[in-house]
């Protein structure tokens, strides 16, 4: 008898199902379909978060379209500076976040809806819109 080369259809189809669930868990973390929200963002609100609740009272956190941000004791403008700087990379779309003690975060009241970041209002961890 001679033995005949190749694949059968069934390791074929294994192999196939194999890359493709390889394919699955791998593509989410190449494509990425919000850039601006890159591992910057997350790390700043999270750090505000710890702020409002280290310090014990309200802290805002403002991030303009060129980058720039503040995070503000209290709610009004003219609060104490506590932290600023500039995301590296693309301009951000501007946000405008209020942290309260507790953890909790919400947009500012004067923030247009579709300029604020969206969170989740207990843990503060973005979500995609």
């Amino acid at each position: 008898m001679k033995a005949s080369a190749g694949f059968t259809l069934l390791e074929v189809v294994v192999v196939l199902v194999l890359l493709a669930l390889a394919a699955a868990v791998v593509a989410p973390s190449l494509l990425s379909t919000h850039p601006e929200h890159s591992s910057e963002i997350p790390a700043l609100v999270g750090s505000t978060r710890q702020a409002a609740v280290r310090r014990g009272e309200t802290v805002r956190l403002r991030i303009d379209r060129s980058g720039a941000w503040q995070a503000i004791a209290g709610t009004e403008p003219g609060g104490d500076l506590l932290m600023s700087g500039r995301l590296a990379g693309l301009p951000a779309s501007p946000a405008d976040l209020i942290f309260s003690p507790l953890g909790t975060c919400a947009p500012s009241i004067e923030s247009a809806p579709s300029a604020a970041l969206v969170t989740d209002p207990l843990t503060c961890e973005l979500r995609l819109p």
